[in-house]
């Protein structure tokens, strides 16, 4: 992608997935979906959101499953601002990450981001789009860090292959960020309906991923070991809890 486009980043959509129904957090989210569950007195979503337009991103698409209604709510009366795009689209029943994509095709632009709505990056989204390969059907952001909860990159003689959440980790982990084609709707059908464990395993095989990488800090508010980390997080970093 040249400088130029890379420049533009209100003109790109961004689409997130908060349609998942966050089993592991138990109580947390029984009658709440797991996006905006309180975390320093303020939903999980207001912070990722507030991250996201402070880069310089406004156009949103939010693929909603569980609970959908409360999400709904929650946007539509907490961020109507000037400038600023909110769209949704809510699943009569979760399908899979994947299947979700496929099932808005309408509502999808010709390339766009792709970001968990439970994980919590300081990527620099600028930096990011510099360097993404516009022929791959999926860019994929990744770091290094260890961990079992996240799927895994193993590396070995120029072969990549990609495991959802493993027993033994590589240090390499999908950071769940992506830069997407809408040619990926073509791969995606009922039986293999996951990103993690059908679509990206498929597009490496396929040569049709590019890996993107970079050192940065990441935090998963699907369980409860997660939400601790990044509750440490916002107490070092309290802009974030600014309104």
């Amino acid at each position: 992608m040249s400088k130029k486009q890379s420049l533009k980043l209100n003109k790109i959509q961004v689409v997130i997935l908060v349609g998942g129904y966050g089993k592991r957090l138990k109580h947390l989210t029984k009658k709440t979906p797991k996006p905006i569950i309180q975390i320093q007195k303020k939903p999980f979503l207001f912070y990722l959101l507030k991250y996201l337009i402070n880069q310089g991103l406004s156009n949103f698409l939010f693929l909603a499953g569980y609970k959908g209604k409360q999400l709904e709510n929650y946007l539509n009366e907490n961020f109507k601002i000037k400038g600023i795009k909110i769209n949704i689209y809510t699943e009569r029943k979760p399908m899979g990450t994947g299947y979700a994509l496929k099932k808005a095709f309408n509502k999808l632009e010709k390339n766009f981001l792709l970001l968990n709505g439970d994980t919590f990056t300081n990527l620099k989204f600028k930096n990011f789009l510099k360097n993404v390969d516009s022929n791959k059907i999926i860019n994929i952001s990744v770091t290094k860090k260890k961990s079992n909860t996240s799927g895994n990159f193993f590396i070995k003689k120029n072969k990549t292959i990609f495991i959802e959440k493993p027993k033994k980790t590589s240090g390499l982990i999908n950071c769940g960020i992506y830069f997407v084609n809408k040619k990926i709707t073509k791969i995606i059908n009922k039986k293999e309906n996951s990103l993690e464990k059908n679509i990206i395993p498929k597009l490496i095989k396929n040569n049709n991923a590019k890996l993107l990488k970079s050192n940065i800090e990441l935090f998963d508010i699907g369980t409860f070991i997660g939400i601790k980390n990044y509750e440490k997080y916002l107490y070092f970093h309290k802009y974030l809890l600014k309104s």
